[in-house]
Parts: structure tokens; C-alpha cells; sequence
């Protein structure tokens, strides 16, 4: 047999199972208007190799009935065999991550069973053009996971920008797409994101003054002179996976989490062949959330926006701290020094330059001492704590001299048990 009779028969082989868990008539519409026409675009579902390829959408009945009376579900059959996996709609009090998690271990149950090429997209999610045709060259060359980089973006900013390029519609207050597909490039959705960002992304940036949360999945840099973003993360999309390469699977992670928890290292530990997607022009995930969706302080307070030099040193340590934290695992911390290029013009040598100064920053080697970093972090929480105070109790001085009775009564009530105090 021929080095190209081989290649062919190696592709025919190929069996790519895309999955998604979807319920409602909000993430319904993400699914269609804006997900699905994405992966219409050229270079994804019409670059398929012929095979049987098939879309698992785990979702309610009444779900799946709407769904297929959808324009954009209608042309994603053509390329591939839809079947449905039925989970019931989200019980009151289950949070929509655990049901999510319901919806993944049946999918990738079957993704194992049948030894496929799984795909994971959620509904709310966008990729680039092209994404498809490099995931089936990265399956012939028989990579076992292959990983994008996962951040949030505004709803409201993205989806008007989507707008104002023709590619979405508002129809009676129903999303409607432009086109029957969306066909962006990397470049294009960089651009998009860099010009949507949630406050949650917004204070992942190495330079902000917001406050650090105790898990952080990101640090970025921004480039100045192409705009676009150098990432080091800790939250990995998994768009490829390949369940012939494993010969046990763990679900355990997806009972109270979905695939962004530990299930990917847990069945595909850190030594398989992975790669990781560092050029957003091979292929580009965004995903979003409305800005009012667990919105961060961006601005933080004075004390933070007065010292730049040292805020940047002191968001490298709370960086690192949260990466050795036992919430991320080893398969992400292994890929954390690499350096994801979201750019809008071609990568010049600025890039690598910026990525040797990210890297310094983000370096979890064993000699690396951030104890000073720590007890400076905790004395400046403590006089951010102080100054907020005092700032307060200024404020409610200045409007009970300024006649507020309510301030007034305050100030007289915290007087009057001063003297109390005093007097016993």
C-alpha cells in the first residue's frame, strides 16, 4: 500500500463525536444562532473527512424537539449523524455546572465506549474558521488531547460587536443569526475579545489593580503594539480527545463539576501526546457571560492604582500561590509556562520577547522564595482594610456636619457609647 492509500484509509478511520449539553431556551438560542453557525464556517464541519462522524446533544426532550426545527441544526445533519442523549431539565437546587456535569459523563461514556475523536463545545461558545480542519490533522498525527486556552468575555460587548459586522440580529428579543454561517478568523476574534472583556478576564491582567481571588486560571499581558494578549493559563478547553488512547475512564470528576475540573488529567494524565494551542491563528475559542454575571471590581482602590511596579510584582506572587493551590492539577500546571499568543497582526520577535518576561513571572520552580511577597500582600490587605475604614467613618462624619439626620443620629449614638465606655 502507497504512503497515499495509507493516509486515506488512516482518515476514513476517523470517527469525531462532537458534544454539547444544552437546556433552555437561552442557551438554545447560543447553540444555534451563534455556535453552531461557527462550526458551519469553512474549514470545520465541511473540511470532515468522509466517516461516521456524529454530534451527541445531551439535553431535555422538549429541548431536542426544538432543536430540530432549527435552520443551523438542519445544516450541521448534513455533515454529521445528530443523536440524542436525554438528561431531564436541572432539578431546583442543583447548580447548572453539576446537571452539566450529568450531560458530559454521558457523552463521554459513549465517546469511550465507540473509541472516537470527542469534540466538548458548550452552547456558549464561538470558534475560528479552520478549527475542524487542524483538529483532523492533529488526529492523524494521533495527538491524545489537544488544549485552547479558556477565558470569559462580556455578553453585552461581544454580542454588539457581532452585530455591527452583520454576523447577529436581535429579532423580538430573540438572537438571529446573520448568515447561515460565522466565519471568523483568529485574528478577528481576537479583536473581538480584546474589545469584550469581563471584568472577571479584565482581572487576570498582569498590571491590574483589582483584587486577586484565591483561584485565579489566568495571567495575561497585553501587547501594545498589536493589541492583542499573551496568556499564561491554568484553564484549559479540551477540543480534542482522543478515548482510544485510554483504556479506563473516570468519571468521577463530572459528579459535581464539568470537564473544566480535573476530569481531562484524570483520564489522560501529563504524559500523553498533547498539544497545546499557543497561536491563535491554528485556532481561536471564545466563550462569554453577561458583564453582571459575578463582576470583579476592576478599578480596585487607591492604595493598589498608586504603586504600579510593586502591584505587578505582588499579582506575580498571588499568580504563582494560586497555581500550586489544590485546585488546579498537575496536567495544568504542567502547560503553565506556555505562552498563548492571541494576536491580531503577524507574530514579530516583541512576542518573544514578551513571552521571556511572562515566563520569569509565572515560574513555579522549587528555589523561587515568595514569603517576602506573601507578608507584603497581607500588610497592604491590612491598610486597605484600615483606610476603607477611615474613608467610611470621614464620609459619615462630613454628612452629619452637613445636616444628614441620619449620620447625625450614627455620630451621636457612636459618641455616647464612647463616654460609656469610658466611664466604666
Amino acid at each position: 500500500m502507497s504512503t497515499t492509500e495509507q493516509s486515506v484509509n488512516q482518515t476514513s478511520q476517523l470517527r469525531f463525536y462532537f458534544m454539547a449539553v444544552v437546556w433552555g431556551v437561552r442557551f438554545r438560542q447560543y447553540f444555534t444562532e451563534l455556535c453552531l453557525p461557527s462550526l458551519l464556517a469553512p474549514g470545520n464541519l465541511p473540511q470532515l473527512p468522509d466517516g461516521d462522524h456524529r454530534f451527541l446533544i445531551a439535553c431535555p426532550d422538549a429541548d431536542w424537539e426544538a432543536l430540530m426545527g432549527e435552520k443551523a441544526v438542519q445544516a450541521v445533519a448534513r455533515h454529521l449523524t445528530l443523536e440524542h442523549l436525554p438528561i431531564p431539565p436541572p432539578p431546583p437546587g442543583v447548580p447548572g455546572t453539576v446537571h452539566m456535569g450529568a450531560g458530559h459523563k454521558a457523552a463521554t461514556d459513549r465517546c469511550f465506549d465507540d473509541g472516537a475523536l470527542a469534540v466538548p463545545l458548550t452552547p456558549d461558545l464561538m470558534l475560528s474558521r479552520g478549527t475542524v480542519a487542524r483538529l483532523v490533522e492533529y488526529a492523524k498525527q494521533r495527538y491524545s488531547v489537544v488544549c485552547v486556552a479558556a477565558l470569559r468575555f462580556g455578553e453585552e460587548p461581544l454580542f454588539e460587536r457581532l452585530r455591527r459586522g452583520g454576523h447577529l440580529n436581535e429579532v423580538a428579543g430573540n438572537l438571529v443569526a446573520g448568515g447561515d454561517d460565522l466565519s471568523l478568523s483568529g485574528a478577528d476574534m481576537v479583536e473581538l475579545a480584546v474589545n469584550s472583556m469581563h471584568s472577571q478576564t479584565e482581572a487576570y491582567l498582569y498590571d491590574s489593580p483589582a483584587y486577586r481571588s484565591a483561584i485565579q486560571p489566568a495571567l495575561i499581558w497585553r501587547h501594545g503594539l498589536d493589541g492583542g494578549l499573551l496568556i499564561h493559563s491554568l484553564s484549559w478547553a479540551p477540543l480534542l480527545l482522543d478515548f482510544a488512547s485510554i483504556e479506563e475512564h473516570d468519571t468521577e470528576s463530572l459528579t459535581e463539576w464539568t470537564m473544566d475540573g480535573d476530569y481531562v488529567h484524570a483520564n489522560f494524565g501529563v504524559h500523553g501526546r498533547v498539544r497545546i494551542i499557543d497561536d491563535s491563528d491554528e485556532m481561536m475559542l471564545i466563550s462569554w457571560a453577561p458583564l453582571d454575571d459575578r463582576p470583579v471590581d476592576v478599578q480596585g482602590n487607591w492604595l493598589r492604582r498608586w504603586c504600579g511596579p510593586l502591584r505587578r510584582v505582588l499579582n506575580g506572587a498571588s499568580f504563582r500561590d494560586s497555581a500550586r493551590c489544590p485546585a488546579f492539577d498537575d496536567f495544568k500546571r504542567k502547560y503553565l509556562s506556555t505562552a498563548v499568543c492571541w494576536h491580531i497582526k503577524p507574530l514579530d520577535r516583541s512576542w518573544d520577547e514578551l513571552a521571556m518576561q511572562s515566563r520569569s513571572v509565572v515560574d513555579l520552580s522549587e528555589q523561587r522564595n515568595d514569603t517576602r511577597a506573601r507578608q507584603i500582600i497581607a500588610v497592604l490587605a491590612w491598610l486597605e482594610r484600615a483606610c476603607a475604614v477611615i474613608h467610611s467613618r470621614m464620609v459619615s462624619v462630613w454628612r452629619a456636619l452637613n445636616g444628614d439626620p441620619l449620620e447625625r443620629e450614627n455620630l451621636r449614638r457612636a459618641l455616647r457609647r464612647r463616654l460609656h465606655m469610658r466611664s466604666d
